[in-house]
């Protein structure tokens, strides 16, 4: 679902300017009426804004906006980038360079679920049946996948980098 939708879903009988002023004003009228148009990540003021006066949370607000942008975002990383139950704040390199950022969080978190299997069955948790060969495959696919995908980011960067140096 992209912000606009999230908008019309979560707007009831407001108007967008009853909206706003839920908002505490951030985004303003015009900001709310420019979502669509959106080019980057919003502010985590915005963010902010917007999940609490769409009275949602920050994580599906952020989910929104990535699908907007035509980002795939993982849920637990939407979750962790809005500091979900924790009061941290939201790294700069999360607004400056979210794509990579989003890449590095998923890469991680992928990482992280592969490790926490094998260690389950080298503890003997989990026992070395087909279906749990083919979820560690599955798992290693994606690990994979979002290796390529931030090598990918990385190397347009550089490649960017090179051109507007010449």
């Amino acid at each position: 679902m992209d912000l606009a939708e999230l908008v019309r879903r979560n707007l009831g009988d407001r108007t967008l300017e009853q909206l706003a002023a839920d908002c505490g004003g951030e985004p303003d009228l015009a900001g709310l009426r420019h979502l669509s148009d959106l080019a980057v990540l919003p502010a985590p003021r915005t963010i902010r804004g917007l999940a609490r006066g769409l009275r949602v949370s920050e994580s599906a607000v952020l989910l929104a906006a990535g699908e907007t942008l035509g980002l795939r975002i993982d849920e637990g990383v939407a979750i962790d980038l809005t500091g979900g139950t924790r009061e941290e704040p939201i790294p700069a390199e999360a607004w400056t360079s979210p794509e990579i950022y989003i890449a590095k969080r998923e890469l991680r978190f992928h990482c992280e679920n592969l490790v926490a299997v094998d260690r389950r069955l080298a503890s003997g948790e989990l026992i070395n049946t087909a279906a749990t060969r083919m979820l560690r495959r599955q798992l290693a696919a994606e690990v994979t996948q979002a290796e390529h995908r931030l090598k990918s980011l990385l190397g347009a960067i550089k490649r960017s980098h090179c051109v507007t140096n010449l």
